[in-house]
């Protein structure tokens, strides 16, 4: 991948042009999470083709609650419904 253009990379490969799209289309900005006042936990699959390490970051960054569940992309509730489920418990019981 290193060196090539991005039209050369998700040429013949839907799967690759949808993950660059959507890649692109959203940007965040720490300044739109301090409006969000209610308990907020972000789950994350660590296979996940989307969400950047930027993100990871961010999430960190601003202290804001997040779990990685392993062995998961982006339908964590598909391929890891277990873990989801203790996650989710897990925080609505705090």
């Amino acid at each position: 991948m290193e060196g090539q253009r991005l039209g050369e990379i998700v040429e013949g490969d839907p799967l690759m042009l949808a993950v660059t799209y959507f890649s692109f289309l959203v940007k965040y900005e720490p300044s739109q999470g301090e409006r969000v006042k209610d308990k907020i936990m972000f789950l994350l699959g660590d296979h996940h083709q989307v969400v950047k390490k930027d993100m990871i970051r961010l999430l960190e960054q601003e202290q804001y609650l997040h779990k990685i569940i392993s062995g998961a992309g982006h339908g964590i509730n598909h391929e890891q419904p277990e873990a989801v489920h203790h996650e989710m418990f897990r925080f609505l019981a705090e």
